[in-house]
């Protein structure tokens, strides 16, 4: 008897002969959805799988890759340090740009920047780099103020200091106007809630299957030596009953024998 194993209508083996292989292509979406995966999966008949794959092992990997919404996947954690990390860079050349360097310059944007972001379909996080002119001479970090509209001299470190206040600054409205540590604190102790979370449901998984398990092998399979047992004590039950009719029978046979 053939036995046909499909996936999502697609037959994948039939009796002992492969159909259909499956292959595994990266899927780089610039832009993810809550139906993106980081890999597609494909059969050699064309037919792409992602969707179909939803429990075990690699429905849990194709999952951890994905964006569905409210789960601690490794996309969702990615894109919310992305946008931390796009503030930050945002923030602090917004900042470079309205100071002066060491040499009394007002840096020329976007060549003086500190942050650059290289052009690409991966996430800003991946493409952030710090600005080689900034690299090669550190003296064209904005640390002085330009309030003034003059500069103070090499002494003056007030852009400086605003820029390493950025760390406790509660203005970031991207970011729900919280702290820089807020905000990863926030992300921390989501992924630590989902993941007990998820800890907790495969412990309840794992106890119902060995449960299941348990009650299967409890039906379904005899021991011997238990079964001899009762045997034993079920024949030992039957000739006492045999023994005690038989002196019943007796007395009774005496008994009659009496009145005759």
């Amino acid at each position: 008897t053939n036995t046909d194993i499909m996936l999502n209508g697609n037959i994948l083996v039939r009796g002992d002969t492969v159909v259909n292989r499956m292959s595994v292509t990266a899927n780089p979406g610039p832009v993810p959805t809550a139906a993106d995966r980081p890999t597609n999966i494909n059969l050699t008949n064309g037919a792409t799988v992602n969707t179909a794959i939803t429990t075990g092992t690699i429905g849990g990997l194709l999952t951890m890759g994905g964006v569905a919404p409210g789960e601690a996947t490794i996309r969702n954690v990615l894109l919310q340090l992305d946008d931390l990390f796009d503030e930050i860079a945002t923030d602090l050349n917004a900042l470079q740009a309205t100071g002066r360097d060491l040499n009394g310059n007002i840096p020329v944007v976007p060549n003086n920047d500190i942050f650059g972001l290289v052009a690409g379909p991966d996430l800003a996080l991946f493409r952030y780099s710090i600005n080689s002119n900034i690299v090669n001479d550190p003296t064209l970090i904005a640390a002085a103020s330009n309030v003034s509209g003059a500069f103070e001299g090499a002494g003056d470190g007030r852009n400086a200091l605003l820029m390493a206040q950025l760390e406790t600054s509660i203005t970031n409205a991207s970011l729900g106007n919280i702290t820089y540590g807020d905000y990863i604190a926030n992300t921390v102790s989501q992924l630590g809630v989902r993941s007990s979370a998820t800890s907790g449901e495969y412990d309840t998984a794992k106890n119902i299957i060995f449960s299941i398990n348990e009650r299967k092998q409890a039906f379904s399979s005899v021991n011997i030596d238990e079964e001899m047992v009762n045997l034993v004590k079920f024949q030992r039950s039957l000739e006492a009953s045999q023994r005690a009719f038989r002196s019943i029978d007796e007395a009774m046979q005496t008994i009659m024998g009496m009145v005759r």
